[in-house]
């Protein structure tokens, strides 16, 4: 190897450069496949590499011998993006108390076992990736960030939690998220997209720890395709606990034949509490009903001028609906005129009679559409 490194050293001007110069042009190396190709050429490269290397997925399970005795040399000071998400395979998640490591005899199945492996898995982690700012993470229950979270306490800026697995029915309300909010106070954004959760699961968690969810600016609660929607009371209260937010993705209920729908009063305090908000994503999470079936949707033309007359920053909007709302033209011209940043195309589509089960969709980008489906009532 010494040999190698010397021929290395000998024959590419690279290696000539001074280090501060080289760490400085690999930083600007981000395709995996060409990094990996400069690490393998000497040892130089390979160590300046690691010290540069800002994102990384990890594979396998970290559980076993191979990974907890890797060299002192194995270690990521700049990475701050680390995808946690693939790294257990199904039926063996990686630190959850529910199941014990392959290749473990059963006296890792005793609680105090399980929780000394978890503890010291995680300091290895944190000890090969001691910056990570940004985390994604499978978790079929809270042991596993009960274990990682204070590893990147005073790192930890994004997390997106995964879980496909059903929700261990045990779990009191909110106990998936407590340990991550109660830990991490930099946290700021929470995305939940593809972490199968039930909505009831969330504003207890934003209540116990009111500091941390008024530290979140983006908040992702598509909760891998929840089959039910947040209600008015539930969508009010998450956002009085998050007020500084800027993005938000949540599921509502817009079904009027629910006492408690999204309406007119619903979307107006949600203005008035998140004023900030750029990007604004809520939709009904149902199949979509035939136009026979659609009735007036309770959010009506002055509620949609108020709304957006509350957001003047906003930049992105869906509100994706399965019922009507009726002669919208209005609600489209204050959109335009109190969200100077969101550009609107109207399609040919476009009848100010009824905006209906396509919902409304705009977006900052040149080419923008405002497309939707349209009921036929006026």
């Amino acid at each position: 190897m010494a040999d190698a490194d010397a021929a290395a050293a000998g024959s590419s001007a690279l290696l000539d450069l001074p280090e501060p110069l080289l760490l400085l042009i690999l930083g600007f190396l981000h395709d995996a496949r060409s990094r990996h190709r400069a690490s393998v050429a000497c040892r130089r490269l390979l160590a300046a590499e690691r010290l540069t290397r800002a994102a990384m997925s990890l594979r396998g399970d970290p559980r076993t011998l191979e990974f907890l005795v890797l060299p002192p040399g194995f270690r990521f000071p700049a990475l701050q993006r680390l995808d946690l998400s693939l790294v257990s395979p199904w039926g063996h998640p990686l630190l959850s108390s529910a199941s014990p490591a392959a290749g473990f005899n059963d006296r890792y199945h005793d609680p105090e076992e399980i929780a000394e492996r978890n503890a010291y898995v995680a300091a290895r982690l944190a000890h090969y990736f001691p910056a990570v700012a940004s985390l994604a993470v499978y978790c079929r229950d809270p042991s596993t960030l009960e274990s990682l979270a204070p590893c990147w306490r005073g790192t930890l800026r994004s997390v997106k939690l995964v879980r496909w697995h059903q929700r261990p029915l045990d779990l009191p309300a909110g106990a998936d998220l407590e340990p991550l909010l109660r830990t991490c106070p930099a946290l700021t954004a929470l995305d939940l997209s593809q972490f199968y959760c039930w909505t009831e699961d969330v504003l207890p968690a934003l209540a116990a720890h009111p500091s941390a969810a008024a530290a979140l600016t983006d908040l992702d609660l598509g909760l891998a395709g929840a089959s039910n929607g947040f209600l008015a009371p539930e969508l009010g209260a998450i956002a009085g606990a998050c007020p500084n937010l800027r993005k938000l993705v949540a599921p509502c209920v817009f079904n009027p034949r629910y006492g408690d729908s999204v309406g007119d009063d619903a979307l107006r305090s949600l203005a008035s509490s998140c004023p900030r908000l750029t990007l604004l994503r809520l939709s009904e999470p149902f199949e979509p009903v035939s136009a026979s079936q659609r009735e007036q949707a309770g959010i009506t033309t002055v509620g949609l001028v108020a709304f957006f007359a509350g957001l003047p920053q906003l930049e992105d909007l869906t509100l994706d609906l399965q019922h009507d709302v009726v002669e919208a033209a209005p609600a489209m011209e204050a959109l335009a005129r109190r969200c100077p940043r969101v550009r609107i195309s109207p399609t040919p589509a476009l009848r100010p009679s009824a905006v209906g089960a396509g919902g409304l969709l705009s977006s900052p980008s040149k080419d923008a559409t405002l497309s939707r489906q349209l009921g036929s009532g006026s």
